[in-house]
């Protein structure tokens, strides 16, 4: 499916309308993460696995003045030999010092067994304060996913669904019936909050603005299959009041 997806891109970015936009323009990558499968002593693992797509970025993580004609797959396993964390920075790059910095935060935190969501916080505060500095290639908005190494691959048969969580108002005791709706700001870590069984990836929209509003869920894709995104642009709940 990777393969089938690089060589798609490619006739469209050759198309000659394409062709006419600057080298910047040009300049295209697509990120992935989640889990690759693997057998080692006749046992089947499930491994972390970074993927890129792209047709600027040298080896060195160095940018190409002028894109190729072809884009290329770069995978990165992390292997239990090189440690329990790895962070992988594609596109805008941060400084050697601050980049070393983050990695070793994110692997303290996976050392420690901290919440999944503390990781989340932690990289996208960093989004948002590039993003401050006005760097017009970097969003104020994020899309944070988290995914649990048991799930397999989205499919027909395995076709659950998170679409994140969202802040309610606290409701006022009433004997009227009263209507609630979302927190208009939030914190970080209000915005992710993992209810339930974590059996399924969980992503979270994140407003750069601090908004609840709108949310936007992820889309899953796998062969033949598409489930597009959920937009809410708004919500309210109507609460009934009892008597005692």
């Amino acid at each position: 499916m990777v393969d089938q997806l690089k060589y798609r891109i490619t006739d469209l970015m050759n198309t000659n309308q394409v062709r006419k936009l600057s080298a910047h323009k040009r300049r295209l990558a697509f990120v992935g993460a989640g889990f690759e499968e693997s057998v080692s002593g006749g046992q089947l693992i499930r491994s972390p696995l970074y993927l890129l797509i792209e047709n600027f970025i040298e080896d060195d993580g160095s940018y190409l003045d002028e894109p190729r004609d072809e884009f290329r797959v770069v995978k990165k396993r992390l292997d239990s030999a090189r440690g329990v964390a790895a962070l992988y920075v594609a596109g805008q790059q941060l400084d050697e010092a601050r980049e070393r910095a983050l990695a070793r935060a994110c692997i303290r935190y996976v050392q420690h067994h901290v919440r999944r969501k503390e990781i989340g916080v932690l990289l996208i505060q960093e989004i948002q304060a590039i993003a401050a500095k006005e760097n017009s290639a970097v969003g104020k908005h994020s899309m944070c996913t988290f995914v649990p190494r048991a799930y397999a691959e989205f499919s027909a048969e395995n076709h659950l669904v998170h679409v994140g969580t969202m802040l309610i108002e606290n409701p006022l005791t009433s004997a009227t019936p009263g209507v609630l709706k979302p927190v208009e700001q939030a914190s970080l870590r209000e915005r992710i909050v993992i209810l339930g069984k974590f059996d399924a990836p969980r992503s979270f929209y994140i407003d750069g603005d601090g908004g609840a509003l709108p949310s936007y869920s992820t889309i899953y894709a796998s062969p033949n299959q598409v489930v597009p995104s959920i937009i809410t642009s708004g919500m309210s709940l109507a609460v009934t009041g009892h008597s005692s």
